[in-house]
């Protein structure tokens, strides 16, 4: 089964143009390569998996012993926390020498969130509907001559926040596998290592007995010696490498965030949250607002433009 699914990435890979790429995946050899093969786009794709583990050494032989099952089976046990840490890496590198070459190139594609096929998460689902969950996080318009007619001065008031200059960071909290993963605005993985800053977060749900939640908020890098934050260059310069998986320890143990929401998993993944948004902020304020290293974002309540 690998070899199957590897010719078929290397045919995707080889392919330019968008509607040969559809007519490969349309015409999969059999019902059961299609399955396995949806299985591993699946895997690699889904913004709600975290694997843990994005390295592992390439075995000098393999005995290609180890199934498409075995490899799922590894997988489901590294994103529910049932082997972590060094375990964790040592059973990757076992598995890779069972799965053999096709299947340790495909668990790495995996393992780093792309099968570098020229195939992106629009057009596996255009294949196949709902097979990768959508990542999105609301984003807001400029307030201008445009816009402002959706503001109600005489009705309403406002919560008026800093505009940070940084990188944008939702946080996957998961008391139940005692997990914390961090995302961009797109789903992508920040590879921060850095168990004090999980735990800030583990700590905050577990406190209000959610046994998932989802922070929204802007991450930045904190210079050592002042504890201010980095220049938006700077910052947004280990944004790229966290997501590369090529930052150093000292980034991750030097990383600020700034929060403004919090809403249960179950709601964020429905993409609607029925708790005011008042009283969101007043957990974070709550939760954080003697924060060190993570904050509520800077807030005032208003009631006109001026």
């Amino acid at each position: 089964m690998f070899d199957e699914i590897l010719t078929i990435l290397t045919k995707l890979r080889s392919t330019s143009g968008r509607l040969e790429k559809e007519a490969i995946l349309r015409n999969i050899s059999s019902p059961l390569v299609e399955h396995d093969f949806k299985q591993v786009v699946a895997y690699t794709y889904n913004p709600y998996h975290n694997f843990y583990v994005r390295k592992f050494k390439q075995p000098e032989k393999t005995t290609g012993l180890a199934s498409f099952e075995h490899m799922i089976t590894h997988l489901d046990n590294l994103r529910n926390r049932t082997i972590t840490g060094n375990a964790a890496i040592e059973a990757t590198e076992a598995l890779a020498v069972g799965v053999g070459f096709a299947g340790t190139t495909i668990l790495r594609h995996i393992l780093e969130g792309d099968l570098d096929c020229g195939c992106g998460i629009s057009t596996f689902n255009k294949i196949w509907p709902g097979l990768v969950p959508t990542f999105e996080l609301q984003q807001c318009h400029t307030y201008d001559e445009k816009t402002s007619h959706r503001v109600k001065w005489d009705e309403k008031k406002y919560w008026a926040q800093l505009k940070y200059d940084a990188a944008r960071v939702a946080i996957i909290v998961d008391i139940t596998t005692d997990s914390v993963s961090y995302r961009t605005r797109n789903g992508l993985t920040y590879q921060i290592e850095d168990s004090d800053l999980d735990r800030i977060f583990l700590d905050a749900a577990k406190a209000l007995n959610r046994p998932a939640l989802v922070f929204d908020g802007e991450l930045y890098q904190v210079n050592e010696s002042t504890g201010k934050p980095e220049p938006r260059i700077v910052s947004n310069g280990v944004a790229t490498k966290l997501i590369r998986g090529t930052a150093s320890l000292a980034h991750s143990q030097n990383i600020g965030m700034s929060l403004w929401d919090v809403v249960p998993a179950e709601m964020f993944a429905k993409g609607k949250c029925t708790t005011p948004y008042s009283k969101r902020f007043e957990l974070i304020e709550q939760m954080f607002g003697n924060g060190l290293r993570v904050k509520p974002a800077e807030n005032t309540v208003v009631s006109s433009e001026d």
